[in-house]
């Protein structure tokens, strides 16, 4: 019977338990708002996270297309929940980045121009946009085209050949 008693017990702990982290995970985490605005938002998704220095600090939590904006205003709107215990000053701008060269992308606050005052909620920051696979295609046709060019003068050296020769 005491048995009984002890798992009786037991399952009363655990669905008190679990009722508490159910309601603990229902009532999210504090967040306030920040809007960044984008000509372009390749693979960002509401719930893309938002990192400042490396670290996840929030996500998206919604994204305004305007596919005619009014001038010398971008296409998106991407609000930032970013968690209360993070702060972000002014200065900071938005730019989309990924992770390794098939990486899920992120939202990353960069602080390099930074100021001391502090943004709060309904704020906005600039957003840059990332260099495209396109840019990246050219820096890599350049580099190869220079790497080519000291191939050649390698070739046209003959220092292959020389080389060889020291050994004899």
């Amino acid at each position: 019977n005491v048995g009984h008693v002890m798992i009786g017990v037991f399952v009363v702990f655990a669905v008190i338990f679990f009722g508490w982290l159910l309601v603990r995970q229902e009532r999210g985490v504090e967040r306030y708002t920040i809007t960044a605005s984008f000509n372009t938002i390749t693979n960002v998704n509401e719930a893309t996270s938002v990192r400042l220095r490396g670290f996840t600090v929030g996500q998206v939590e919604r994204i305004e297309f305007r596919p005619q904006p009014p001038d010398g205003e971008t296409y998106f709107l991407v609000e930032l929940g970013i968690e209360d215990e993070y702060p972000v000053f002014a200065g900071t701008y938005a730019e989309i980045q990924s992770s390794g060269l098939v990486g899920d992308s992120f939202v990353n606050l960069n602080v390099s121009e930074a100021k001391s005052t502090l943004l709060g909620q309904g704020s906005s920051i600039e957003g840059r946009d990332a260099p495209g696979m396109k840019q990246l295609v050219a820096t890599l046709t350049a580099m190869a085209h220079k790497l080519g060019g000291a191939g050649e003068s390698i070739r046209r050296a003959d220092l292959g050949y020389k080389m060889g020769r020291l050994g004899d």
